[in-house]
């Protein structure tokens, strides 16, 4: 069967890179609701579905079936290591990071339109569109939640990180410290510490 006769459409569209994933559909889309995923990642039957079930119950926040969880520390901020995201995590939080790469439910109007701004990203992110599209929504004052029965690890396609795959150049780059200098960076351009500092 070919999937265009169920609704499959195919665009081509500018390389940039990872941020591909979501920039052009939001250009076209913006009152959509939006679900994005690799194509490197084999999932589950029901990860749309809870993606979706989620989201009917929570319909103003942005659902992940998998995060990084945020943290300050000093005057900074930072991931912290998966063993000390605290029992509640699937709650939401502007501390909630996406990642892509478990398949993400964004509703319409969820993020800034500053989001829009490739140039912007490729500046402040250039390796790290899940540090933008995070920044979007904190910006944008939209929480994100964890889906619950989310995703625990990746299954990747065989051969799909063979070569120059993505995962190893994302939130990768010539910085030391990479994810922390791009984190930062968004944070700061846009006065994000006040929002995450006034979360209960």
């Amino acid at each position: 069967m070919h999937l265009t006769t169920v609704g499959l459409t195919i665009k081509w569209t500018s390389d940039t890179r990872s941020y591909k994933k979501l920039l052009p559909i939001l250009e076209t889309n913006w009152n959509d609701v939006i679900i994005t995923c690799d194509d490197d990642v084999f999932y589950p039957r029901d990860w749309l579905k809870n993606l979706l079930i989620s989201y009917k119950a929570h319909p103003n926040e942005i659902h992940s079936s998998m995060i990084t969880r945020l943290c300050k520390k000093n005057d900074c901020f930072d991931e912290l290591s998966e063993e000390f995201i605290p029992d509640d995590s699937n709650r939401s939080s502007f501390f909630n990071k996406v990642l892509g790469a478990g398949g993400v439910l964004y509703p319409s109007d969820s993020l800034n339109k500053e989001v829009l701004n490739i140039e912007a990203a490729k500046k402040l992110a250039p390796t790290s569109d899940d540090i933008w599209f995070w920044g979007m929504a904190v910006l944008n004052h939209t929480k994100i939640r964890l889906v619950e029965n989310g995703l625990k690890n990746h299954i990747y396609v065989p051969h799909s990180q063979d070569g120059e795959a993505l995962t190893k150049i994302n939130d990768t780059g010539n910085e030391e410290r990479p994810f922390y200098i791009h984190l930062n960076s968004v944070i700061n351009k846009y006065k994000l510490a006040d929002i995450l500092e006034s979360e209960d």
